[in-house]
C-alpha cells in the first residue's frame, strides 16, 4: 500500500471511496491480483494513535472531532414528548473508519437473521452462504470449527474474567436463566457469554490493521487520506468518474472497471445523493440536478436503540474505576506501552448476553454489554466512577428511521431521525427489557455488591412512567444501517451484489446495504459482507455454503 498526496494515475480500475471495515477489506482483497490497480481514499487522518491502537483508550477517539464525525440525528419526536437533542451518533473518520473508534465487539450476528435476508429474496445471502465468508475473515483458534475460522485476517480473542462484578453477573444472569454460552459466534447465539474481541498482541486489529498494515505491501494499491470525495460523475449508466477535495485542491479522477462506495450507513447515502442519485423531487429541491431516480435512497434506516442501566460500587475497588485514576492510568499506560499487557489491552467489555424475552430462544432479541465501572462518554468528554454499567439494546427492532439532504453543499452534513419506539413492538419489547434487567439485579449472586439502579430505571411505578423513562434516556448503540438496502423490492438501492440498481459499474458495499438489522454489533458483519462481494467483484465462484447444523439440503 502506497500513502499518497496525489493519485500517481489519472484513472484506477477500482475507486474505493471510504476505508473502513468493507473499504479495507475490498482494498486488500482487489489489489490481490497485481493487474488491478486500487485507489482507496479516506477522508480522515492515518490510524497511527495511540489512542486508537489501545484499546483500553476507545473512549477518546470516540469523542474527539480528529477521528470522528460526530454526527447528530435529528430530535426524536415520541408523540408523547420530544427529546431534547438529537441522538449522538459518532462515525469514524481515519482510516479504518468506524472499526478504529467502534468498541471491538467481535459479533456475527444471528443464523436466523440471514435466512431472514435469504427469505426477502436475496437467496444467496442465507447463513450458510455467509458462514465461509464469516470464517475467512477471522483467527480464532478456540471455537468449532465447523463455525470459526482460523487463517483470517481479523485476530480475535476471549475477554479474561478477573474483576468480581463481571462474574458477578455471569453468575446473575444464570440465576436468571441465562446460563453461560462458550461461543455466541458459534452454533447458538443465546445465554450470558464472556466477549470476544477484535485484538491482536494487546492491540486493536481493526479493518484497516487486519487487511492493510498487516498485509505485504502492494504497489498497485495506492491509499489518499484527508481526501474527500464531494461528487460521483455519471454518464448514461455509468458511473465514469470522482471529484475529490484535498487541500484547498479539487482533483478528478477516471473510473476503469467499478467504483465502489464504502463510506457508511450515513455518508453513503449521503453521497449519493449529492451525485444526483435518489428521489428526484428531493433532490431538485435542494438545488441538485437528479440523474437517477432512486427513491430508496436513505430510507430504512436502522439501529440497536439502547438504554445505559448503572449501578455504584458498594467497595469501589471492585470497580475498575480507581485503576484508570492518577496513578492508576499512568501504570495502565505503562504497560501497555511497554508489553501490551494488562487492564489497556481491554476494551473494559468483558461479559455480556444475548436474552429471548419475546422472540423464540434460539433467536435472542435483547443484547446486554457490560463494563465494571460508571462511564459517561458524552461527546464533550469522559468522566469515570466506581461502578457497573449495562447497556442493554433492542435486536430486532421494527422501527424505521429516515436519511435525506437539505443542501447540495457537500461540506454540510446530511439530515437523520432513527424513529426509535414508533412500532407497538419496539415500545413492548422496550418494556420487557427494563423488567428483565431489574430481575437479573436483583439476583443473590451479586451479594450486595451493588447499590439500587442510579438512572431511575428503579423508580418506576408505573407502564407510563416506564415508557417516559424509556424515551427520556434512548441512545444509540452506535449500529446505523440499511439505507442503502439490498433487495428487489421498489424501495431498494442495491441488489445482491451491491450493485446501485440501474447503474452498471457503481456498487455500494457496507453497514448501509444490510436490508434488515442482524442482532449484535456491525463491524464483523461489514467485514463478512465486504468478503463476499469481493469474491463476486473479482469474478471468483464464491464458497461453498456450509450446513454444520444438519445434513445439507438437496439440490
Amino acid at each position: 500500500m502506497n500513502i499518497t498526496r496525489r493519485p500517481s494515475l489519472s484513472a484506477y480500475d477500482y475507486i474505493i471511496i471510504g476505508s473502513g471495515s468493507a473499504g479495507s477489506t475490498l482494498a486488500a482483497r482487489l489489489s490481490e491480483d497485481p493487474g488491478n490497480n486500487v485507489l482507496l481514499i479516506e477522508a480522515g487522518p492515518s490510524d497511527r494513535s495511540l489512542f486508537i491502537q489501545m484499546p483500553a483508550a476507545l473512549g477518546i477517539p470516540l469523542m474527539k472531532d480528529r477521528y470522528n464525525w460526530k454526527f447528530f440525528g435529528a430530535n426524536e419526536d415520541f408523540h408523547e414528548t420530544q427529546s431534547d437533542t438529537g441522538v449522538y451518533t459518532p462515525r469514524g473518520r481515519v482510516l479504518g473508519g468506524s472499526s478504529s473508534i467502534n468498541g471491538m465487539n467481535w459479533v456475527r450476528g444471528n443464523r436466523a437473521d440471514y435466512d431472514g435476508w435469504c427469505h426477502r429474496g436475496l437467496d444467496d445471502w442465507s447463513y450458510a452462504h455467509c458462514l465461509p465468508y464469516f470464517k475467512r475473515s477471522e483467527h480464532y483458534p478456540q471455537g468449532d470449527a465447523a463455525y470459526r475460522g482460523t487463517g483470517g485476517a481479523t485476530e480475535v480473542v476471549k475477554t479474561e474474567i478477573k474483576n468480581p462484578l463481571f462474574q458477578g453477573f455471569l453468575s446473575a444472569c444464570s440465576e436468571y436463566g441465562a446460563a453461560l454460552n462458550p461461543d455466541h459466534n458459534g452454533a447458538h447465539q443465546g445465554g450470558a457469554h464472556e466477549t470476544q474481541r477484535n485484538v491482536s498482541n494487546g492491540v486493536r486489529h481493526s479493518a484497516s490493521q487486519a487487511y492493510l498494515h498487516d498485509q505485504p505491501r502492494k504497489d498497485n494499491l495506492e491509499l489518499m487520506l484527508e481526501t474527500r470525495c464531494n461528487a460521483i460523475k455519471l454518464s448514461q449508466n455509468r458511473a465514469v468518474g470522482v471529484t475529490l477535495y484535498r487541500a484547498g485542491e479539487e482533483l478528478n479522477i477516471e473510473v476503469g472497471k467499478e467504483l465502489i462506495i464504502c463510506a457508511g450507513a450515513i455518508q453513503s447515502p449521503h453521497l449519493l445523493m449529492l451525485s444526483g442519485i435518489g428521489d428526484g423531487d428531493a433532490l431538485s429541491s435542494c438545488g441538485i440536478q437528479p440523474r437517477h431516480h432512486l427513491p430508496g435512497v436513505g430510507h430504512n434506516l436502522q439501529d440497536h436503540p439502547a438504554w445505559c442501566f448503572e449501578y455504584g460500587a458498594n467497595n469501589p475497588s471492585d470497580s475498575i474505576a480507581a485503576e484508570l485514576h492518577g496513578f492508576g492510568r499512568l501504570k495502565t499506560g505503562l504497560q501497555w506501552l511497554l508489553q501490551k499487557r494488562g487492564l489497556g489491552s481491554s476494551n473494559h467489555f468483558e461479559v455480556g448476553a444475548f436474552l429471548s424475552l419475546i422472540s423464540s430462544s434460539d433467536h435472542p432479541d435483547i443484547q446486554l454489554e457490560c463494563i465494571a465501572m460508571r462511564g459517561d462518554f458524552a461527546p464533550e468528554g469522559i468522566n469515570i466512577s466506581p461502578g457497573f454499567q449495562c447497556f442493554a439494546s433492542l435486536q430486532r427492532p421494527t422501527s424505521r428511521g429516515k436519511l435525506w439532504i437539505d443542501s447540495a453543499d457537500p461540506f454540510k452534513p446530511p439530515k437523520f431521525r432513527f424513529h426509535y419506539l414508533s412500532t407497538i413492538e419496539d415500545k413492548e419489547l422496550a418494556l420487557h427489557t427494563v423488567s428483565a434487567i431489574q430481575e437479573i439485579f436483583h439476583q443473590p449472586a451479586w451479594r450486595g455488591r451493588l447499590t439500587s439502579e442510579l438512572s431511575g430505571a428503579s423508580n418506576l411505578n408505573s407502564k407510563k412512567d416506564t415508557a417516559r423513562w424509556l424515551y427520556s434516556k434512548v441512545e444509540s448503540n452506535y449500529h446505523p444501517c440499511g439505507t442503502c438496502s439490498m433487495g428487489t423490492s421498489q424501495d431498494a438501492v442495491t441488489n445482491s451484489e451491491g450493485r446501485v440498481h440501474g447503474l452498471d459499474n457503481l456498487r455500494v458495499v457496507d453497514a448501509s446495504i444490510i436490508p434488515v438489522i442482524p442482532a449484535g454489533n456491525l463491524n464483523a458483519i461489514t467485514i463478512m459482507i465486504a468478503e463476499k462481494i469481493a469474491d463476486n467483484i473479482l469474478g471468483h465462484a464464491p464458497l461453498k455454503p456450509e450446513f454444520p447444523w444438519s445434513e445439507q439440503p438437496a439440490a
